[in-house]
């Protein structure tokens, strides 16, 4: 009878040490390392076995982690150290580095929602031939979700470059909702007197929404600091979808999302269920967005998709070599160590997320930013948390991948002289990464007076018949950016 009831006892034991955490915002949970690295236990962690993974800092994973965690981690032979025994003694440690919060209308400290959307209007009003701000979407709890558009002629749609920046799909990344506010200010305060920024205005649509998720980013100031996802009432007690598992693309795959309501990465119930990512859906629908951004935080990463598989995607070599470029400016400003690298293989399986989804459907070349911790606070532990005096830092870092990869969004969209234009040609692109040879050189000057097709050495695009357009990419040898010219 006694050792029945031990083997009960034990069985018990198991089960509750095998089971995943029922992930509740607890001040008692605690900021731990797992020495360890790679995308494919980072996943696993965070899908698998239910914790709130933080970042991979290529030698150890941070988390969040309730005692329990700790207990089947280690059961599990995981070495794991505890940087902070609580979420009290976390944000103890942090406010004791950043000091007081102010709710200003600078980027000296953090804007709240209110001051974020303020902030919107007051750039709208100040340069209203130039900006305007668009209400462009209503979330569960009644909030609007804003974006600013900047053009020239803002009151037009015109057959322009466009280019999206986002932020916030995760409510506690609070620099991700600072870096597109400095991004819009800088635009529009330097707009007449910068000939690069004004040649960007005069030629692109720029799209900035700062906030996609109010409902969780408000939660994140009056409630739950570290709360990540937005505030869909799931029922059973649990809250929030993680918006950034909602996009139609691959959504719905445990390798990279939840089905579990309680979970940090929780999906949703169908793809585009949440009136979040409707808008930014909707929003991009006809709009042909020759590139994007979403800011995150936090990580020094720049991913590009695939996000779902650690397959390459079809433009593989042509977002590299964007993303490389990025990074190399960012680093450059204040030696920070970004990387790039595809989503998936550069930090672990993601399903239904934003950059997938715009280059899987829109052909969209999307970036994931993840942005920087101060790196003065053990093991990369306050990203989430970045004290302010690096906002402007981060801002003006991210400012330089902007500028790089604004410009390439200008070149990449090239019209050709209305002569030139044969209906059911293929228009093909080499924004800023000639190809490897004139192709007046493969084919011979002949055929480019004879009209087969058409060379623009500036814009470095090309207009093919239909039958050459299979024969020149490999003899060219670059990834081709194509569209059928009508």
């Amino acid at each position: 009878m006694r050792t029945a009831a031990v083997v009960t006892i034990l069985v018990l034991l198991a089960i509750i040490l095998a089971l995943p955490p029922a992930f509740a915002s607890d001040p008692t949970d605690k900021v731990i390392g797992i020495q360890a690295s790679g995308p494919a236990i980072a996943g696993s962690l965070a899908y698998q076995w239910g914790l709130d993974v933080w970042t991979d800092n290529g030698h150890e994973i941070t988390a969040r982690a309730t005692a329990r965690d700790i207990t089947r981690l280690r059961a599990a032979g995981y070495t794991v150290k505890v940087y902070f025994n609580s979420l009290t003694d976390y944000s103890a440690y942090l406010k004791a580095m950043e000091g007081p919060l102010t709710q200003g209308g600078d980027f000296s400290n953090y804007h709240n929602l209110a001051a974020a959307n303020q902030m919107m209007a007051d750039l709208a009003a100040a340069h209203p031939t130039i900006c305007a701000r668009y209400g462009i979407g209503t979330t569960a709890q009644g909030r609007t979700i804003y974006a600013l558009k900047i053009s020239d002629n803002v009151a037009t749609t015109e057959d322009e470059s466009r280019i999206m920046f986002l932020g916030c799909h995760h409510a506690r990344e609070w620099i991700s909702v600072e870096v597109p506010l400095y991004l819009a200010d800088y635009i529009l305060g330097n707009y007449g007197t910068d000939p690069e920024v004004t040649k960007w205005v005069d030629n692109m649509e720029i799209w900035i929404v700062p906030v996609c998720n109010p409902d969780g980013y408000n939660y994140s100031w009056t409630t739950d600091r570290y709360w990540r996802k937005n505030r869909h009432v799931n029922g059973g007690g649990t809250y929030g979808v993680d918006i950034n598992r909602n996009y139609g693309y691959q959504w719905g795959l445990n390798s990279g999302s939840s089905g579990s309501k309680s979970s940090e990465t929780y999906r949703g119930t169908a793809a585009f269920s949440e009136p979040e990512t409707q808008a930014i859906r909707d929003l991009s629908t006809g709009k042909n967005f020759i590139t994007a951004i979403t800011y995150h935080s936090y990580g020094d990463d720049c991913l590009y998709p695939w996000g779902y598989t650690l397959a390459n995607a079809p433009d593989h070599d042509l977002m590299d070599w964007l993303g490389q470029n990025m990074i190399t400016l960012m680093n450059a400003v204040h030696g920070q160590d970004y990387y790039a690298a595809p989503g998936g293989a550069g930090l672990y399986l993601t399903s239904g997320d934003y950059t997938d989804w715009a280059y899987g459907v829109n052909q969209t070349f999307a970036y994931t930013v993840e942005l920087r911790w101060s790196r003065n606070a053990p093991e990369s532990v306050d990203g989430f948390v970045l004290p302010a005096q690096y906002i402007i830092p981060t801002c003006e870092e991210s400012l330089a991948g902007m500028r790089f990869l604004m410009n390439w969004n200008l070149e990449s969209f090239v019209k050709p002289p209305a002569n030139f234009i044969n209906p059911g040609w293929n228009w093909i692109s080499f924004p800023l990464a000639p190809p490897s040879a004139d192709p007046a050189s493969i084919f011979g000057a002949a055929n480019v007076v004879n009209k087969l097709y058409w060379w623009d050495p500036v814009g470095k695009t090309i207009e093919l018949y239909p039958n050459d357009f299979t024969t020149i990419a490999p003899k060219i040898g670059y990834t081709l950016f194509s569209q059928d010219a009508t």
